[in-house]
């Protein structure tokens, strides 16, 4: 029934801890550097295409000759530059960030997933016996309104044309 990815809970217990003592670090590391906004502040700021850094490098290093431009509008071009640095620093981190999150999402997905076709089988056969065996009916209570909701089914495998 199951994919069998067991994983011993105690060593993931370990390794959980382990992983948010460093991300506690990483937070401390990062935090005097980056900025943490609130809901309504984040919906103030100006949101660019994701293509904006395409054309915002070359005309920010464009601007470093153009001093009076700049500064008729009051605008630093140097801080201009140095948002683009930043934000190529801050991509590095984010690549990695975006790729352990992925692993999270797909292991609990895994997991998730797993669980349902285990306690679906063990259900469906107990779902009969609940029938005559009482203690079986509780057992099974809690599962029988979380089973009678529609589900989503499986995705299908893409078909090669």
């Amino acid at each position: 029934m199951s994919t069998n990815t067991r994983t011993n809970s105690k060593k993931l217990a370990t390794a959980i801890a382990k992983a948010s003592s460093l991300v506690a670090n990483i937070e401390h590391v990062l935090a005097p550097q980056t900025v943490l906004l609130t809901d309504q502040q984040r919906q103030r700021i100006s949101k660019p295409s994701s293509t904006f850094e395409l054309v915002a490098k070359p005309f920010a290093a464009a601007l470093q000759s153009q001093t009076s431009l700049c500064e008729f509008v009051g605008v630093d071009p140097e801080a201009i530059a140095e948002d683009v640095v930043n934000l190529e620093e801050l991509h590095k981190l984010q690549v990695l960030v975006d790729a352990l999150r992925q692993r999270l999402l797909d292991t609990e997905l895994v997991w998730r997933g797993e669980m349902d076709v285990d306690v679906r089988a063990v259900y469906d056969v107990a779902k009969g016996r609940a029938k005559t065996d009482a203690a079986m009916a509780q057992l099974i209570g809690p599962l029988v309104e979380h089973y009678s909701m529609p589900r989503r089914g499986k995705l299908e495998e893409p078909k090669d044309e």
